[in-house]
């Protein structure tokens, strides 16, 4: 399969954490293998979670990065990030737009 295409399944809700994917996978690697042979029917399954496991750590880097600006701007505006985060959007949002 190439990296660039998406294993064909459902997405994984994100109310499934990442250890309960990985714990998954691993069953899913250990049948693979007991199957010998007839292993390559669970293929395309251990595939499309891997591509899950690898899009959630995608995003939980993504929020990671979020947080340490949001921490970052907070701290270069002396406020918390509860008073910037409750107070942040409405005060953006009366600034004039940039052309």
């Amino acid at each position: 399969m190439s990296s660039r295409q998406r294993p064909i399944g459902p997405d994984i809700p994100p109310e499934v954490s990442l250890e309960e994917m990985e714990r998954l996978l691993d069953t899913v690697a250990i049948e693979v293998v007991a199957l010998g042979d007839e292993g390559w029917k669970l293929v395309p399954w251990f595939d499309w979670l891997e591509y899950q496991i690898a899009e959630r750590r995608k995003m939980n880097a993504t929020l990671d990065r979020a947080r340490a600006r949001v921490e970052h701007l907070a701290k270069r505006e002396g406020v918390t990030v509860a008073e910037l985060t409750r107070k942040g959007l409405k005060r953006r949002r009366r600034s004039p737009a940039r052309k």
